[in-house]
């Protein structure tokens, strides 16, 4: 899964049942519909256009 934020062209990753990213940031437990700007949201896709957060990259690449 992933979290973004509306207002933000930085996208985050996030475990499978997780409620914060890899990154140790909180995701919100609203929907990506309910457009919330302020929000880090779950979604299924990466957003078109939006970059991968450069800390949950340097930890998803420790990990593997």
């Amino acid at each position: 899964m992933y979290a973004t934020k509306m207002v933000n062209q930085i996208y985050h990753l996030v475990p499978p049942n997780g409620n914060h990213t890899l990154c140790g940031l909180r995701v919100s437990r609203f929907s990506y519909a309910a457009k919330l700007p302020g929000n880090l949201q779950l979604v299924d896709q990466i957003p078109p256009s939006k970059i991968m957060c450069k800390h949950c990259e340097r930890i998803k690449n420790q990990a593997e």
